[in-house]
C-alpha cells in the first residue's frame, strides 16, 4: 500500500505564524488587529474571493499586495505606510521549527511518499534545509491553485500517485484541514506543533 504524508509549511515547518506577524506588524509600525483584519484571506465565504487568495494563486504579487494594503490601512484607519518590501519583510521573521519535518524524513525513510503543499505569498522558502524530506514541493502560487480548493488537494493527490484513504495531511489553519478531511484524507489540525509531530508520529508508527 502506498502512503503519503503531506504537510503545510508557516506554522507547521515553522514557528506559528502569529509570532512572525506581531514582530512584523510592531518593527513596521502597524496596529496588528487592523492589519490583520485586513489580511484574514479566510473571512470569505465559500465562492467569495479576497486579494490574498490572488496572491495565493500567484496572480498578484507581492508588492501588488503591499500596495493594496497600504491603501487599505490609509481609507479604512487613516494610517499612512510606504507599501515598498513591506510583505517579503515579514518572512524576515518566520522561525523553523523541525519537529513535523524531521518526521518527514522519517517517514520518506521508512517508505511513505511525502510532499509539501504550501500556500505561498510570493515569498522565499528555505528550499536548501529541506534535504531527503520531500518528493514533492507544490507551492499555491507555482501551480495557480490555493488551499482549501478542492483541486489543490487532488492534484497532491495526483502527483504522489496515492488515495486519499491512504494520505496524512498536517497543517495549522482549520479551513483546510476542513477540505481534506471531506476528500477523505486523515488531516491533522497543528494549532499545537507538539502536539501534532505526536499525532503524526502514532500515525507513522502504527
Amino acid at each position: 500500500m502506498r502512503r503519503a504524508l503531506i504537510v503545510d509549511w508557516g506554522g507547521v515547518l515553522t514557528a506559528p505564524i502569529t509570532h512572525a506577524m506581531q514582530r512584523w506588524a510592531a518593527e513596521e509600525g502597524l496596529p496588528y488587529a487592523e492589519t490583520m483584519a485586513i489580511l484574514d484571506w479566510y473571512a470569505p465565504q465559500p465562492g467569495e474571493d479576497h486579494m490574498m487568495h490572488a496572491l495565493e494563486r500567484g496572480e498578484v504579487d507581492a508588492q501588488g499586495i503591499a500596495n493594496w494594503l497600504s491603501d487599505e490601512l490609509h481609507e479604512h484607519y487613516g494610517i499612512a505606510i510606504s507599501p515598498d518590501g513591506l510583505i517579503q519583510r515579514m518572512f524576515d521573521h518566520f522561525e523553523p521549527h523541525d519537529e513535523i519535518l524531521n518526521l518527514c524524513r522519517e517517514a520518506r525513510a521508512a517508505g511513505w511518499v511525502t510532499a509539501l503543499l504550501s500556500n505561498s505569498w510570493d515569498n522565499p522558502y528555505p528550499r536548501e534545509r529541506w534535504d531527503n524530506a520531500f518528493d514533492a514541493v507544490l507551492i499555491s502560487g507555482e501551480i495557480g491553485m490555493r488551499k482549501p480548493e478542492e483541486r489543490i488537494f487532488l492534484h497532491a493527490l495526483n502527483v504522489l500517485c496515492v488515495e486519499a484513504a491512504h494520505t496524512v495531511f498536517v497543517d495549522d489553519e482549520e479551513p483546510n484541514i476542513i477540505a481534506a478531511r471531506e476528500l477523505g484524507i486523515t488531516a491533522i489540525f497543528a494549532q499545537d506543533q507538539h502536539a501534532a509531530a505526536a499525532e503524526l508520529r502514532v500515525i507513522l508508527q502504527a
